[in-house]
């Protein structure tokens, strides 16, 4: 199975491709670009742009507080998916949204340890679309074993590397994905800028806020 390898190899942005290197600007880029979408699809499921953007931001804002998690084995859907179970669970309010509909989605992920077809395909689009801020072979190793299904062994047969190797790579390019991941939470959804003034990172609302200077 090592037509997951090929894609992500050349989909992965390389050094003597200005367009994909990896800046600032295009990491944010990328980051916005990947998180509007996910909150796209939760708008969808909760009937609610506001608190869908609410749910993503606390979900960004958890993974920033567990920082110190980021090197477990934990696979980069695992580790995403209880990050956002928690937000939604914990989502105090539902104003502005259909309020069946996101009943509906709380009691779905409150049952379920892992996520539904739907959401899994959602986070996995979600990682795929960032794993292009990862490096190449962060990428391969992260797409072919989290994405494309492969086991460790068939990874490291068709990297050709030992098994070893092919687990460290593969444990190094989940914590890498978190990094980017958490790194976004000082990135506004609306304007892609670090640290913007209009309150909207997704850090939440309130941490947003509290770094705004104060009105003269």
């Amino acid at each position: 199975m090592p037509e997951p390898i090929l894609l992500m190899m050349s989909a992965a942005p390389t050094s003597s491709d200005p367009e994909g290197s990896l800046t600032p600007t295009r990491i944010a880029d990328v980051l916005v670009a990947s998180s509007r979408e996910f909150s796209s699809y939760l708008e969808q499921e909760v009937g609610s742009r506001a608190v869908s953007t609410e749910i993503l931001q606390d979900a960004f804002g958890r993974g920033t507080q567990n920082i110190g998690t980021l090197n477990s084995n934990e696979s980069a859907v695992g580790w995403f998916y209880r990050l956002l179970r928690n937000a939604v669970i914990d989502q105090p309010r539902s104003e502005g949204s259909s309020e069946p509909k996101f009943s509906a989605f709380r009691a779905q992920v409150e049952q379920q340890l892992e996520p539904g077809v739907s959401l899994a395909g959602a986070i996995q689009r979600y990682i795929q679309a960032l794993s292009v801020v990862l490096e190449p072979e962060s990428a391969a190793a992260l797409c072919s074993v989290e994405l494309g299904g492969m086991s460790i062994d068939d990874f490291a047969s068709a990297a050709g590397i030992s098994a070893r190797l092919a687990g460290t790579r593969v444990s190094d390019a989940r914590a890498a994905l978190r990094r980017r991941v958490v790194s976004s939470s000082g990135i506004c959804m609306v304007h892609g800028r670090w640290n913007c003034a209009c309150g909207l990172g997704f850090v939440g609302y309130g941490q947003a806020r509290a770094r705004e200077p104060l009105a003269e």
